[in-house]
């Protein structure tokens, strides 16, 4: 009996061996047991779209922030997430916690890749614009680098040239894009009446932090922090105040 063991082992040993580093015993039998908990999919190049949804939401504390990366720490284990400069220029600062909307994506013959956005509705975006034929993830990302509400509102108008401030994107894509989404796009919301806006409590201290600090142009304070309001209805204030000056600083206004 003893023997009659000891060969069964050499046997699954050597098949074992024979398999290609990480492959399953049976890669199209469905999923197998993760060490790190959880069934993990199956290789790459036997997944479909639908099959790479493996992580959907991080919440965990910011380790580090790069223009278009950055590290979230979820109970010690790091997770770099790709993220658009402006979604990067509104994450709190090292050690803040931070809840991530998260797209995976499994490339063939690549590692897992996670991009990370602030809403639902931007990780929506990125989804449809990831289906247009000749934007992958990258170009997706830069183009919301414009803000979902200028790129939304570009399509939904067919102008090219705000689309083309997108590194990567030329005046071809661009108009695919304008063609594919312009219609797909869901309708705008109606935008908040003056009542709904000055009932934002932190509103007029937005506006009042601005000007402080001597941005002069109250109109355009007004519309940046109304923006900013309607795109983050959860944000603490300092998120808020950092979306707007990222709107506000570049044109230099002060």
């Amino acid at each position: 009996r003893i023997w009659t063991c000891m060969e069964s082992v050499r046997f699954l040993e050597f098949e074992d061996r024979k398999r290609p580093l990480g492959a399953a015993a049976n890669p199209t039998s469905g999923p197998i047991d993760s060490p790190i908990g959880g069934p993990t999919r199956r290789p790459a190049s036997l997944l479909t779209r639908e099959e790479t949804t493996v992580i959907e939401r991080l919440r965990g504390r910011v380790a580090q922030v790069a223009p278009e990366r950055a590290l979230v720490d979820v109970h010690g284990v790091g997770f770099g997430v790709h993220v658009s400069t402006a979604t990067a220029s509104r994450l709190p600062p090292p050690g803040e916690e931070v809840t991530l909307v998260v797209r995976t994506l499994l490339p063939r013959g690549e590692d897992l890749v996670l991009y990370g956005f602030p809403t639902d509705e931007e990780a929506a975006l990125f989804d449809r614009l990831c289906a247009v034929s000749g934007v992958g993830p990258a170009v997706a990302l830069r183009l919301l680098a414009i803000t979902p509400a200028r790129l939304t509102e570009a399509i939904r108008a067919r102008e090219v040239k705000p689309l083309q401030q997108a590194p990567g994107v030329g005046a071809k894509i661009a108009r695919r894009i304008i063609t594919e989404l312009a219609e797909a796009l869901p309708p705008p919301e109606e935008p908040a009446g003056p009542a709904a806006r000055a009932a934002d409590p932190q509103r007029e201290g937005l506006i009042t932090a601005f000007s402080n600090l001597q941005f002069s142009d109250r109109r355009r304070v007004e519309e940046a922090v109304d923006a900013v309001i309607a795109e983050l209805p959860d944000e603490t204030m300092e998120a808020r105040f950092r979306a707007a000056l990222a709107r506000l600083a570049p044109r230099g206004t002060r």
